[in-house]
């Protein structure tokens, strides 16, 4: 745990003062929030590059609906079931959503058994064609104790490496997250790409007083 501190020292801002937070109200009920997130490019040959973007969280008794807004309003929404498996993907000029099935039991907690796992997963368009094809193995690192917006978080560190069959090529990754059971997403996730490209987003602030998207 203590190795991941010099990171958390710049992963996480300060707490706003517009919106003061019912920490109790937040971590345990389905209340919405909004993320500010810091989004870091880094291509190769390419100088990094940073925008400033929005997470909109709708944590329901049976799924979890995760916006991420771009500066454009453009958006992406992710569905995920209770047990936080993605089961819906829809991209930014996506007109249906993309759907995923699953070699494992999607009724089962995989996640809060915190042991390691695999499992392929296929994601379809609303026609039946398939999108992508992938085979994922997760494992666990610690958790670790993290302050934003007045509130303390446990996160779990979890490391996801993956290999990815799409379009006719084969693309391998490595997320690592740090994920909030209690807010059912991350607020720190590291993609490393095989082409040796790494995005990075960091959560800077949270706040209950928002425009949802949709």
């Amino acid at each position: 745990m203590r190795r991941l501190l010099p990171l958390l020292a710049v992963a996480f801002g300060a707490p706003a003062a517009a919106d003061t937070l019912d920490c109790a109200v937040i971590k345990s009920t389905t209340r919405a929030f909004e993320l500010a997130i810091e989004s870091t490019d880094k291509s190769v040959g390419k100088e990094p590059y940073t925008l400033h973007m929005r997470r909109q969280v709708d944590r329901k008794a049976d799924e979890t609906l995760v916006y991420d807004i771009f500066p454009s309003e453009k958006f992406l929404r992710r569905t995920f079931n209770a047990n936080g498996l993605l089961m819906e993907f829809l991209g930014v000029g996506d007109n249906a959503p993309r759907i995923a099935s699953y070699s494992i039991d999607t009724t089962k907690d995989y996640f809060g058994l915190g042991k390691p796992f695999d499992f392929n997963i296929v994601m379809k368009t609303a026609d039946g064609k398939v999108n992508s094809d992938t085979n994922t193995s997760v494992a666990f690192d610690g958790d670790v104790d993290v302050e934003l917006g007045g509130c303390a978080y446990r996160l779990t560190r979890i490391i996801e490496s993956s290999r990815t069959a799409a379009n006719g090529k084969i693309v391998n990754n490595r997320v690592e997250l740090w994920y909030s059971r209690d807010l059912k997403t991350s607020l720190y996730s590291r993609l490393e790409n095989s082409d040796g490209a790494i995005l990075e987003l960091r959560a800077r602030d949270i706040s209950t007083s928002f425009s949802p998207v949709e």
